[in-house]
């Protein structure tokens, strides 16, 4: 949680009140306590985290472009195949998060479901470990 705060409080304080994207592979899955810190600004005790987490608080919580446009973050991200691991890992791992009052999301590039696509990668098709997120963003 700590690396996902840090990242989200450089972020606001780096951009000084101008609209900021923070984006990349944040290595924590959707519903993890540092996923829900980044995007509400706060964890709670009732999320499981400790005492120091709980005392973790962001100026703003982020908005997910994906989570904002589809409702929901992609199926997956992440397609990878680890050595001491039998099965493959797969899960949504990266991220476009916005601050909050100052974009539109015009549209997100679309991203395959996990039934779909053959893996893990990479491959010839897919060069990365990590599929490619985009998004189109006005300012409001």
């Amino acid at each position: 949680s700590i690396h996902a705060y840090l990242a989200a409080r450089q972020a606001h304080l780096f951009a000084d009140g101008s609209p900021y994207v923070l984006l990349g592979d944040f290595n924590f899955k959707p519903g993890d306590k540092p996923y829900k810190l980044v995007t509400s600004g706060t964890i709670k005790k009732e999320d499981g985290c400790t005492e120091s987490e709980a005392s973790l608080s962001l100026p703003v919580g982020l908005k997910s472009a994906y989570a904002f446009s589809c409702g929901a973050e992609p199926n997956f991200t992440n397609f990878a195949q680890t050595c001491n691991h039998g099965e493959p890992f797969i899960d949504c791992l990266d991220y476009i998060f916005i601050s909050p009052h100052d974009w539109v999301v015009e549209e997100v590039l679309k991203t395959p479901h996990r039934d779909n696509v053959k893996g893990p990668f990479p491959v010839a098709t897919e060069p990365s470990d990590h599929i490619m997120l985009a998004a189109s963003l006005s300012l409001n």
